[in-house]
């Protein structure tokens, strides 16, 4: 619209140098072009990294990707008293320019003074934190700030995991639904996302002084400790532990390991049901070589 009119650059002597009594180094010719900050017609709106808040960024774009969404996040009433302290007002506010605007990025700035930590300060610019945590308060605040986002929230990204309890010695089986918003795997050491999920339901055996009561046999016996998904979200959020506590350093550390994910992901072998047909193959495999 602004080539259609004929405005390309526009420039504007404020006054004259004799006028200020400047140099001739110290005065410019003050150019301004209104379509510099425009995005092209191709181009998605981008967000502001503020110093260390790529996390918060990728995290946000994601959400507001979603298309239900963000369908249900612009249909809440705002009610806030305050828009400017309003985490959800300002996410809306956000989520409507990247849908909208015509420039190439949105200032997250004011979403970052909004959005307080557990001790009530805003974001920190210039530290670089784990997206799990910062999704865990995000989650928190919105359904805080209006009961529809609890419901829209658990809606599109609930999930239910199964922590099971299977007996080594007999077929009995304890099971406990816990639900999640996202599931966090591990990346150190791992190349693909299919081998983090194996690891995530593989498990760990409790024997020992860590054996559990079974009650078919009435005594403490062998089993095996893992979680498994019972039901998958409509949208399913996975968390790459890139951050690792290192006992050496006594610090965070980042993990940078090169590590792929497919663009079709098959979530059947990591389900209750998936688990249990793996089991029944193995089972009958063992059978047929005794």
């Amino acid at each position: 619209p602004l080539e259609q009119v004929g405005v390309r650059a526009v420039s504007v002597p404020v006054r004259t140098r004799g006028d200020w009594g400047v140099t001739n180094r110290e005065w410019h010719n003050w150019s301004y072009d209104p379509t510099a900050q425009l995005k092209r017609a191709h181009q998605h709106v981008g967000l502001k990294n503020q110093g260390c808040t790529c996390y918060m960024n990728s995290f946000l774009q994601q959400l507001v990707q979603t298309p239900s969404f963000l369908r249900g996040l612009m249909a809440v009433p705002d009610c806030a008293e305050d828009q400017a302290e309003s985490v959800l007002f300002q996410l809306q506010k956000l989520a409507g320019f990247l849908k909208v605007s015509q420039k190439q990025y949105y200032d997250t700035l004011p979403f970052c003074m909004a959005f307080k930590d557990y001790d009530g300060q805003p974001v920190r610019l210039s530290e670089q934190k784990d997206v799990n945590e910062f999704a865990n308060m995000l989650f928190d605040k919105l359904e805080a700030e209006h009961p529809a986002m609890r419901s829209l929230l658990q809606g599109t990204y609930v999930g239910t995991l199964v922590n099971q309890i299977l007996s080594l010695e007999s077929d009995h089986v304890s099971e406990r639904l816990e639900p999640f918003y996202m599931l966090s795997v591990t990346v150190q050491g791992k190349a693909t996302l299919e081998e983090s999920l194996e690891l995530f339901v593989a498990g760990e055996t409790l024997s020992g002084d860590n054996k559990v009561m079974d009650p078919k046999l009435g005594r403490k016996a062998d089993a095996l400790k893992r979680a498994c998904i019972g039901e998958l979200p409509n949208h399913l959020i996975v968390h790459l532990k890139r951050f690792e506590f290192d006992f050496e350093s006594m610090t965070k550390r980042k993990v940078n390991d090169h590590f792929e994910f497919p663009h079709m992901l098959d979530m059947e072998p990591y389900t209750k049901e998936g688990i249990a047909r793996r089991d029944m193959v193995a089972r009958l495999r063992a059978g047929s070589e005794a």
